[in-house]
């Protein structure tokens, strides 16, 4: 399900369709609402990947808030886990990172995972963490019309498969020689920055930035030509909180349809150091999108009847129908019960073993065939 298909079955629920910008204020609303209530068993994760030798930075998953435990298996049967640090407390204790061993320290900076000491060795990592909070509401990202935009600014280039198939980073030969930050558009009191890296290496590191001003889709008009055929993704920074993303799409008539990109890192508002010479001779803006697929997070989507209940309720409301909308809200909150037991129901339990007797004594053949039972006589 998209956010424009929630926001239609609501509009219908309280016959509006002139207040789409509301309605997805309270989605994001009625997100936090939920999120909050529960500490839910499906916004856990572990995932695993393993290190080659010498390579000392992973990348953090697409939806990682925050870190419960990294582990790693060394290959004797043994098992390891690493100590979070501080990047500051990381860097003054591996300044240069020059030397192997196996690692005993990680810090998370700008969404890589750091070992420290490098790993000697191949190492099966282990990573348990919480998944962040889901966002509804999107971001516009400006691209300012500039007819001097190539003397003005430096190109863009996008390495599509920087930190993984289709999770691109961006590039540029800074004058200044150091990485430039971009900002989105404010929104609901929050903004997001993404990071331009300076490389000497940018134009071999990746393929050009077109924009297209004249999509109709504001999220598809991000253009570049690939070679592994497939669309991707350029994740915001601030991961801790949640992230956004800008979308490319892979197009073999990128540089027909689409002007290049430049960054002018001297803007002072970052806002508008992207630059390009648009077709339209204005400002136009590409829409971010919430995941990699454009679909809802996979919160939103997977309990997406609370959401909608919920968010009619604030609809109703805002329609003086008071008697709809406590007759929302109470349904909203009976299926956020129904959801949070059914969650914790989907945890795993444990019970205490007991031992196996074939006599029969204290009925222990009952509190076997039963070990969820205590009947007090074990």
């Amino acid at each position: 399900m998209t956010l424009s298909d929630m926001i239609t079955d609501i509009g219908e629920d309280i016959d509006r369709d002139d207040i789409d910008d509301k309605i997805t204020v309270w989605i994001q609303d009625a997100t936090n609402w939920l999120y909050n209530k529960s500490h839910f068993h499906s916004l856990e994760r572990s995932v695993t990947g393993t290190t080659t030798t010498d390579d000392e930075l992973k990348i953090v998953p697409a939806d990682f808030s925050e870190m419960h435990t990294l582990e790693y298996a060394p290959g004797d049967g043994t098992g390891y886990i690493l100590n979070e640090v501080s990047s500051t407390t990381f860097f003054r204790k591996y300044p240069d990172q020059n030397f192997s061993g196996w690692p005993i320290d990680y810090c998370i900076y700008e969404d890589q995972i750091i070992l420290g000491p490098r790993p000697n060795d191949a190492l099966a990592l282990i990573l348990r963490y919480r998944i962040a909070p889901p966002n509804i509401r999107t971001h516009d990202l400006t691209i300012t019309d500039d007819n001097n935009a190539a003397t003005n600014g430096v190109q863009i280039y996008l390495d599509e498969d920087a930190f993984g198939l289709g999770y691109g980073k961006l590039y540029f030969v800074s004058p200044n020689e150091s990485n430039a930050l971009i900002r989105v558009e404010t929104v609901g009191g929050h903004e997001h920055d993404i990071t331009i890296f300076h490389s000497a290496d940018a134009a071999t590191l990746g393929v050009e930035w077109y924009f297209d001003d004249d999509g109709s889709d504001a999220s598809k008009r991000n253009l570049f030509i690939g070679v592994n055929g497939l669309d991707c993704i350029v994740k915001t920074n601030g991961f801790r909180k949640h992230a956004h993303f800008i979308k490319f799409i892979d197009s073999l008539n990128a540089a027909s349809v689409g002007s290049l990109v430049y960054c002018d890192e001297d803007v002072p508002d970052k806002t508008d150091r992207l630059l390009s010479v648009n077709a339209n001779n204005v400002d136009a803006v590409s829409e971010l999108v919430l995941s990699k697929e454009g679909e809802l997070p996979p919160f939103a989507e997977k309990f997406h009847e609370v959401l909608k209940e919920r968010s009619a309720g604030k609809g109703h409301l805002f329609n003086k129908n008071k008697d709809d909308a406590q007759t929302a809200f109470a349904l909203a909150e009976q299926l956020s019960r129904e959801v949070i037991l059914s969650e914790r129901r989907a945890q795993s339990t444990v019970s205490h073993a007991k031992p196996f007797s074939a006599r029969h004594r204290h009925d222990h053949n009952n509190a076997n065939l039963f070990p969820e039972i205590d009947d007090g006589l074990s």
